[in-house]
């Protein structure tokens, strides 16, 4: 076990001295929103803060009816659907997010019936789904008419969805007797069944926290995990307060967003979050969210201990900004010995023969080192919680392991490979 220091102020350390210049989007993700008394607004919105910015919809016909968002994975292209003037039916426009502004909106679909719930990409299809309050439809991924994918056509009075891969869309409804149920639509092969739940009135969805799962909402505040195979029911959480309306996923953290009222209210794993008021009080229609860039990779090679196998960094979970459970770990070293891990901000390349350390090469330019053992099977872990700061997103480390093994050569140090780790 590392030894009790100050991680998350030294880790924010060597991120500030490894920030490198990357272009991030203004916030995390789109929400688009409507008022009573303003028109349909968007906004970019940072989760992990809670704040919001605006963005400049004056690209827009000024009588343009926003309803659902899906915004790319590079934060900038967006898909908006609505419907000018007063239209009953939306249509689907492809724009790009400049700063707060949005750029050269043009139209990317038509043919949808009623107004749009939500927008999912569907690899195995290549198109993506719109989902509406009266059907399901599927676009080509470049654009196109869109088609109904449901033999029901025009007649489901959806009120929520989830996308389930690989090519699953559930949305949920209310049957006459006024008890809620899910239509289940398998994509590829068009296949469209229903799944009663025995609860009444309206329910929200989001996908759940393990595969073949998804989150139920009812408008009490009560919060289900429901397995799909056995339709099996365990409490989640209850927001303690009613007025749920939508559920959406948050990517990064494995956690949820939750339109309560006028407020965002987050859901973590382990329970309630911090609730956000949306600006102006107006309600939230969906979210559409740019998941953090972040990834660690192994490089180089350790030298052999006295084990005859080099020791080996390793990783739990990734380095989002936010996540205090992000870890580097330590195999296959000596067991019960001192180590450090040793973190930079760049690579390097330093043989260490001269030091009596044959094969050994330090692989970081070392600015700080947290010192720690090994246990008894020859592991050691170092937690190092991610700052919750978006600012840090395209700031880069270097992190390797060097451990006391007397034996293994003339200086009894041995290193590990090292790993690079990007926000």
């Amino acid at each position: 076990m590392a030894r009790a220091v100050p991680l998350p102020r030294v880790l924010a350390a060597v991120l500030l001295a490894g920030l490198v210049p990357c272009q991030v989007p203004v916030g995390h993700a789109v929400l688009v929103t409507d008022a009573t008394t303003t028109a349909a607004t968007l906004w970019s919105y940072e989760p992990l803060h809670g704040t919001f910015a605006p963005l400049d919809r004056s690209a827009l016909p000024p009588t343009f009816r926003l309803s659902a968002a899906n915004l790319a994975r590079d934060g900038q292209n967006l898909l908006l659907t609505g419907a000018p003037g007063g239209n009953v039916d939306d249509v689907v426009l492809a724009t790009s997010v400049q700063g707060s502004r949005l750029q050269a909106p043009a139209t990317f679909a038509q043919g949808l019936a009623g107004r749009a719930i939500a927008l999912f990409h569907v690899p195995a299809t290549a198109q993506i789904v719109v989902v509406t309050d009266r059907a399901v439809f599927g676009i080509p991924s470049n654009g196109g008419a869109a088609r109904p994918l449901t033999p029901l056509a025009t007649r489901m009075d959806n009120l929520a969805a989830v996308f389930v891969a690989p090519d699953t869309v559930i949305t949920s409804a209310v049957d006459a007797n006024g008890q809620a149920l899910l239509w289940q639509l398998e994509v590829t092969s068009q296949r469209l069944t229903t799944i009663p739940l025995r609860v009444a009135g309206r329910m929200v969805l989001a996908p759940g926290p393990t595969v073949n799962t998804i989150l139920l909402g009812e408008a009490s505040g009560q919060l289900w995990v429901t397995n799909l195979s056995s339709l099996t029911r365990t409490p989640l959480v209850h927001l303690g307060r009613p007025g749920l309306r939508a559920l959406w996923h948050h990517d990064d953290q494995g956690g949820w967003i939750a339109a309560v009222g006028a407020d965002l209210q987050r859901i973590g794993p382990q329970g309630l979050g911090p609730s956000t008021p949306v600006p102006g009080g107006a309600t939230a229609l969906d979210v559409a969210y740019r998941p953090y860039g972040s990834a660690v990779a192994a490089y180089g090679t350790g030298c052999n201990g006295s084990n005859g196998r080099p020791p080996a960094i390793g990783w739990q979970g990734r380095p989002v900004p936010g996540n205090r459970g992000f870890a580097l770990t330590l195999a296959d070293a000596r067991p019960g010995s001192a180590a450090a891990l040793v973190l930079g901000v760049g690579p390097t390349n330093v043989a260490l023969d001269f030091l009596g350390m044959p094969g050994c090469v330090m692989l970081t330019s070392p600015l700080v080192s947290i010192a720690g053992s090994t246990t008894a099977v020859g592991t050691a872990q170092v937690p190092l919680a991610v700052p919750p700061d978006p600012w840090l997103a395209g700031a880069r480390f270097f992190a390797q392991w060097v451990v006391i093994d007397p034996g293994a050569n003339r200086a009894s140090l041995v290193t590990a490979d090292a790993a690079r780790a990007e926000i």
